[in-house]
């Protein structure tokens, strides 16, 4: 099952520009695929970047990973060194950058990514040498996707990108060089329904779309932190909203504070606990606003930086609600961890999150920002008797059948293995001999 042609086991390369323990979106895709695969029989190596988030490729002296070889759950990972430029340095290639790309001279649109970076010397070099069945990347706008198809053009193997693409996506939309590489793209490897459409509209090619999806344990939270409640003195009978992602402003953390605020002026009871990373936004902005509550409603207020996963797991286990009113997800795995202890699901109503939750069936969408809207929905979740509890089991269902992990490296598999015999075929037709 997990050999290639040659007799010796298939080989996939993923090429990303950070890699566990950071924490991201594509970046858990990419891992729990690469460890699925690897439990599959498949040898799977990573090269990626020595940045401990992705705001170290704009940053300069800031502490990284170190370089070189580790391996990770059975995935063999390599960490290339990437250059960090004094901030004078990174003025002037914003300004030529801002220059470039608003005059839309030739090239604007590569030299977007390499702003965002981060370059890695070498990597293209140890790519095409390591050989593999199929090169596939993540995510725009990161500059490594450029190096991935450099690789698998050198190497003569078959490309695979997932864009993991959010809806206004001005990076893509307004970077012809972006567009080019994943219209080239052997493979497209998309989150949802609407990015389907989406690239269909882009003119990439139909038969180059395949839909992976996002996934999640079946049995993740088995170790979720019991007692939440009663370590911070939440009664039992309290409803308690969750946000539970990074504390972006994107991400619609205001609007969820906002909204309970409007339930406390109508002397509803509940909680608002905000859990998951901290960011510049949360630790500043977000953290005068909580300060200047009045103290019963500031005491209402539960704020957990750089959770471990046993508590995420307790949160979503001891909530009633996840409210994420985001503007920019491109999937959502948050829903899925919801819906898989059976908790109804608020999220965006942007293409994306509209492919994910089946509004009134297993969660609510509301306009990003429309407080008004958001606090309605809430209301409704935590004070119509019934309703959360059905839309939550209907959310776990769902979750059980379509998105599971075990399911999305299904797909996954089919797509790498796919590609990579007809690449072979292809090239042999041409009276090409298949390098080995």
């Amino acid at each position: 099952m997990g050999t290639a042609p040659t007799g010796r086991p298939f080989r996939v390369l993923q090429i990303v520009h950070d890699y566990y323990p950071v924490v991201g979106g594509s970046e858990l895709l990419f891992r729990k695929i690469a460890e699925g695969l690897v439990a599959r029989g498949v040898e799977v190596s990573v090269f990626t970047s020595t940045a401990r988030s992705t705001a170290d490729f704009i940053a300069s002296n800031t502490a990284t990973f170190p370089a070189g070889t580790e391996d990770i759950h059975g995935v063999r990972v390599r960490r290339f060194a990437f250059p960090q430029y004094p901030p004078w340095i990174r003025r002037k290639l914003s300004g030529v950058s801002h220059l470039w790309s608003t005059r839309q001279w030739p090239g604007y649109g590569k030299l977007k990514a390499i702003w965002v970076g981060p370059y890695l010397p070498g990597l293209v070099r140890s790519a095409v040498r390591f050989a593999p069945d199929i090169i596939t990347a993540t995510a725009v706008p990161f500059l490594p996707i450029y190096h991935a198809a450099e690789a698998a053009r050198r190497a003569a193997r078959p490309f695979a990108i997932m864009p993991c693409l959010h809806p206004g996506d001005r990076w893509l939309l307004d970077n012809p060089s972006q567009l080019r590489l994943i219209r080239s793209a052997d493979g497209v490897m998309t989150l949802t329904p609407y990015e389907m459409r989406l690239l269909r509209a882009l003119d990439v090619r139909t038969n180059r779309l395949w839909l992976i999806g996002g996934g999640v344990e079946a049995d993740a939270a088995k170790c979720a932190e019991p007692g939440l409640r009663t370590r911070f003195g939440i009664p039992e009978t309290a409803p308690m909203t969750l946000f539970c992602g990074r504390k972006e402003e994107t991400k619609g953390i205001l609007a969820v504070l906002e909204a309970m605020v409007r339930l406390w002026q109508q002397d509803q009871p509940g909680v608002l606990v905000l859990a998951g990373a901290s960011t510049d936004y949360s630790r500043t902005h977000l953290a005068r606003i909580i300060g200047r509550l009045p103290p019963e409603w500031k005491s209402r207020v539960i704020v957990r930086d750089d959770i471990t996963e046993n508590e995420k797991w307790g949160w979503y286990t001891e909530c009633d609600a996840l409210a994420h009113p985001s503007r920019v997800e491109s999937f959502g795995l948050v829903y899925l961890e919801a819906w898989l202890c059976g908790k109804p699901v608020i999220g965006g109503r942007t293409g994306p999150q509209s492919s994910v939750i089946d509004h009134g069936v297993d969660g609510l969408l509301v306009k990003p920002g429309d407080v008004d809207e958001l606090t309605a929905s809430l209301g409704r979740l935590l004070f119509e008797p019934g309703l959360g509890a059905a839309f939550g089991r209907a959310g776990r269902a769902k979750v059980l059948q379509h998105h599971t992990w075990d399911a999305v490296i299904d797909r996954a598999e089919n797509m790498y293995r796919s590609l990579a015999a007809n690449y072979r075929h292809a090239h042999d037709q041409r009276g090409h001999r298949h390098p080995q």
